[in-house]
C-alpha cells in the first residue's frame, strides 16, 4: 500500500506545486470555470508530455479502482450464496 501513496503525494506536491492558488490560471479558477487539473497542467507548463502523463495517470487509477471493487463484489456474493471457489 506504500506504492500508491507515494503516486499520491507525488501527483499532490506536482499540482500544488506548479500551479498557482489564485490568478487567471490557478487552481482557484480552474476550479470556478469546472475544468480538469490536466488542462490546467498544460496550461502552466506548456508540455504535451505533462498532459498525457497526467491523464494516463487518472486513467490508470480509476481503473484500478474500477477492478479493485469488482473483485471485493464478487467475493463478496460468493461468500453470501456459500459458493465455493473453482
Amino acid at each position: 500500500a506504500i506504492i500508491p501513496l507515494i503516486v499520491y503525494l507525488l501527483w499532490v506536491f506536482v499540482v500544488l506545486g506548479s500551479v498557482p492558488l489564485s490568478g487567471q490560471v490557478s487552481i482557484e479558477a480552474s476550479y470556478a470555470s469546472g475544468s480538469v487539473a490536466t488542462e490546467l497542467l498544460y496550461s502552466v507548463s506548456q508540455q504535451k508530455a505533462v498532459q498525457l502523463g497526467a491523464i494516463y495517470l487518472s486513467i490508470f487509477a480509476i481503473i484500478t479502482s474500477v477492478l479493485g471493487q469488482g473483485l471485493a463484489l464478487v467475493d463478496f456474493l460468493r461468500d453470501g450464496f456459500l459458493l465455493t471457489q473453482s
